[in-house]
């Protein structure tokens, strides 16, 4: 039976981000809580940061927004989170 290939090395790209302080922690308190949170059966793969990212990136493509005039990240933040709300 051939070896499993691990998640991370099935993505083609690299991409790096700078984060605050607090995107930090807050991305390592969801992760901690994640992990402590779920049974055995539900422990198929690791959750890590990354992980986390991808999932929110995976779960706002492909969601209609509105992208007209907006003008910094704290507006288009905004945008996202009306979009949560609904």
């Amino acid at each position: 039976m051939p070896a499993k290939i691990p998640k991370f090395q099935t993505f083609e790209v690299k991409l790096t981000v700078p984060f605050s302080e607090q995107h930090i922690v807050f991305l390592d308190h969801l992760q901690r809580e994640i992990l402590k949170n779920r049974q055995r059966e539900y422990r198929k793969e690791r959750i890590t940061k990354n992980s986390i990212i991808r999932a929110c990136i995976d779960a706002f493509k492909d969601v209609s927004l509105n992208l007209k005039d907006i003008p910094d990240e704290r507006m288009l933040v905004e945008r996202l989170k009306e979009k949560i709300k609904r």
